[in-house]
């Protein structure tokens, strides 16, 4: 659920890519980093690391810079946004808005998922996507903890039709599946054997 408004209901921001986000193409300079890259910002006259995603939901850096697509009413639809990359928003006044991965902020991304499991939040076998969200939810104390483990943070664009994965081919539900890139060649085949729960 989000809004292009916002207000005390719809009040957590998706991020189009800021305009100080600059990405560097390190093989320009020596072909020992080939195929490398960084995003960062300029700060006078540095180049800086960009952003957490804590300097940016906390402490609000990119606030008012007016950045935003839309509001969302749950801050953990935004936690799980970023996650998946994609996604489909529901707007009060009826309709819907495609939003895809734009950019990142160069950060790297690490599991809360895993960071739960190390500190004993939850156990191994019940990590799952609705379990972090409802952990999350009924402990706020622990929120912050929790998702500054992850730096790293997605910006967003409005897509013209159905939510793409990383090579610009529409997402198929339950059948498009992520994959590691340094592992997996983009756009591979893949073949899963599972049986697949059946929900009221």
């Amino acid at each position: 659920e989000a809004s292009l408004v916002s207000n005390e209901i719809y009040k957590f921001p998706l991020y189009r890519i800021p305009d100080d986000l600059v990405k560097i193409d390190l093989s320009l300079f020596s072909e020992r980093f080939k195929n490398e890259r960084i995003i960062a910002r300029i700060d006078e006259n540095r180049v800086m690391p960009y952003y957490t995603r804590h300097d940016i939901d906390v402490e609000k850096v990119l606030y008012g810079k007016g950045l935003e697509i839309a509001w969302l009413k749950d801050p953990f639809d935004a936690v799980f946004l970023h996650i998946q990359g994609s996604g489909q928003l529901e707007l009060p006044e009826g309709g819907s808005m495609h939003v895809g991965y734009s950019s990142s902020n160069g950060r790297p991304y690490r599991s809360v998922g895993r960071y739960m499991i190390e500190k004993g939040f939850l156990a191994k076998e019940e990590v799952s996507m609705q379990s972090i969200r409802t952990y999350l939810s009924e402990h706020p104390e622990h929120c912050d903890e929790i998702l500054d483990h992850n730096p790293s943070y997605v910006f967003f664009r409005i897509l013209d039709g159905e939510p793409v994965g990383n090579i610009n081919v529409p997402l198929v539900p339950g059948r498009s599946v992520a994959l590691d890139a340094r592992i997996f060649p983009k756009g591979a085949l893949g073949f899963m054997i599972c049986q697949k729960p059946e929900v009221d």
